[in-house]
């Protein structure tokens, strides 16, 4: 009985030793290993994993910004891949295309991939990581008019930020609104509407209570939403009636950015993990 079970099982033994991608198969996979673990000021690179196919070529990486007081802004689609027949570009993501945000002692990951067809099934490669971008985490504080609610006017300026109301909605027992921000700065724009308050007729502040508040951060020509939800009672004022004032505060200010030097990141076929992702 025994010897019949392994006669049995023999074929099914050589039916996955056959199944086993070959080089030339063209799904056959090569896993890397990082050679060098690059060097960047502030900022931690490393590899989760790194994969070709003869169709792709893909990095999934961890930045992780080792600094108290710097924000690092990574462009998803500035950096290259510098394979045996020269460099390509990387491919620029179809959703949330914008760039990665870093604050300090903050980690973000990012799958990086070749934009092309073919010719990716290589026994070794290169990471260029360009564009990165290093600004203080504090930026200087730009001063913003105060703004009248019920708005006689639906746009302002703050320095290198212009403004848009885009939807207002007022009751007596709390005021909505929503605005739309451009960044024409040179350097980093922060929004934080976590800021802002509201001054009412008799001189009171109240806050920001829009739960979702954050801090945006801004190049050059980005835009930004932020939300506001104030509460005032009626005894200071109905504010379906009774104009109040938004008083914004430290919320915008904007900091120099510093181009980041980014060591070469070079990876090489890992014999044993692509022999296991093949089998």
């Amino acid at each position: 009985m025994t010897r019949r079970i392994l006669a049995l099982s023999l074929p099914v033994l050589a039916i996955f030793v056959v199944a086993a991608r070959k080089p030339t198969d063209s799904k056959h996979e090569n896993h890397y290993k990082a050679v060098n673990v690059p060097v960047a000021e502030g900022l931690g690179l490393a590899a989760s994993s790194a994969e070709s196919q003869k169709e792709f070529l893909k990095l999934d990486s961890k930045l992780t910004n080792t600094t108290g007081d710097r924000v690092f802004v990574v462009p998803k689609d500035k950096s290259e891949f510098v394979l045996p027949t020269g460099p390509m570009t990387v491919r620029a993501p179809k959703l949330f295309g914008g760039p990665l945000v870093i604050p300090p002692g903050e980690s973000r990951s990012n799958v990086w991939m070749v934009d092309g067809e073919t010719g990716f099934h290589v026994d070794s490669f290169a990471f260029n990581a360009k564009g990165i971008l290093s600004a203080p985490n504090v930026g200087t504080v730009v001063p913003a008019p105060d703004f009248q609610m019920i708005p006689s006017r639906n746009d302002f300026a703050a320095g290198p930020f212009s403004c848009n109301v885009n939807d207002v909605n007022q009751t007596t027992d709390y005021s909505l609104a929503v605005f739309t921000c451009t960044y024409a700065g040179t350097g980093l724009g922060f929004i934080d509407g976590r800021k802002i308050s509201a001054r009412s007729k008799s001189g009171a502040l109240y806050a920001n209570l829009y739960k979702n508040s954050k801090r945006d951060v801004l190049l050059p020509g980005d835009k930004a939403k932020f939300s506001i939800r104030i509460e005032i009672p009626a005894t200071d004022g109905d504010m379906q009636f009774v104009p109040y004032h938004l008083v914004f505060g430290d919320t915008f200010s904007e900091a120099v950015t510093t181009p980041l030097t980014v060591e070469t990141w070079s990876f090489e076929v890992d014999p044993a993990l692509t022999a296991a992702a093949n089998k």
